[in-house]
């Protein structure tokens, strides 16, 4: 098995509930999202609009209330451990799309900096080759420490969804870009990169556009731990990821050395 069949692997065990033993005492996720959805209810504010204390409209807010029961048996892939559940992704993130922008407004130095695809580079973020403009950023369109950045839009259907957590304030992420904004982007991440979501991913590209919309990312469907589990979850995969990387380096640098051989 190669280092990219290895990954994809060890990823699609961990959003199964196979990655990491499950531990009664954590709790079960049923309640944790019973939670999100009593404080959406009550609070009904968005990412967007949190600053500002502007309201979600009625209609958000009673399907942030809403039971996923319209979550049919035909749309669930596989079976997931008890306490574990089954929801939207919608339920538990805000998200929204990035800033649109002119040449006009782009500036060499003085502005604020918009995060684009180039900025994510093998789960990173990287801040080399940014661009910064010279206007007003409404506040939905800025990112935070701990937001999860996707790339929402691109020519290549490859590069479509990759994503980082961004690990800076102050910065604002492109029109083709989507932003995530909840207490669990660290395991969100984790399931996007998953097969799971890209099996989804390539089922909603049936168009000449790659691209995920917002109602794309609110429908999905992703397989829900505790908490408590989800730490866990991220801290064996922060443990297990980067040695297969090491061992995707060594495939590559193995490659060359075959072709090279050839070439002589």
């Amino acid at each position: 098995m190669g280092a990219k069949e290895l990954k994809a692997a060890i990823l699609q065990e961990a959003v199964s509930g196979k990655l990491v033993p499950q531990i009664a005492s954590e709790g079960n996720a049923k309640d944790l999202l019973e939670q999100i959805r009593k404080e959406k209810l009550s609070h009904g504010l968005d990412f967007a609009n949190a600053k500002s204390g502007k309201r979600k409209s009625k209609k958000e807010t009673a399907l942030a209330g809403s039971n996923p029961c319209d979550i049919t048996e035909e749309e669930i892939p596989f079976e997931i451990p008890e306490n574990w559940c089954w929801c939207r992704l919608g339920e538990i993130i805000d998200t929204n799309i990035g800033l649109t922008y002119s040449p006009t407004d782009i500036v060499q130095s003085g502005g604020i900096a918009v995060l684009r695809s180039n900025n994510i580079q093998n789960g990173e973020i990287v801040y080399n080759d940014l661009v910064y403009v010279s206007k007003t950023v409404p506040e939905k369109c800025m990112a935070k420490k701990g937001d999860l950045l996707i790339c929402a839009r691109n020519g290549s259907r490859a590069l479509v969804g990759k994503c980082a957590i961004i690990k800076e304030n102050g910065m604002s992420f492109g029109a083709f870009m989507a932003l995530i904004r909840s207490p669990f982007n660290s395991y969100i991440m984790n399931f996007i990169n998953s097969p799971l979501y890209r099996a989804r991913l390539e089922g909603v590209n049936t168009t000449t556009i790659n691209q995920i919309t917002q109602d794309n990312l609110k429908e999905t469907l992703i397989p829900l731990p505790p908490l408590a589990e989800q730490k866990r979850i991220v801290r064996a995969l922060e443990a297990i990821l980067p040695v297969i990387d090491e061992y995707r380096k060594k495939e590559e640098e193995l490659a060359r050395l075959i072709l090279s051989r050839k070439i002589i």
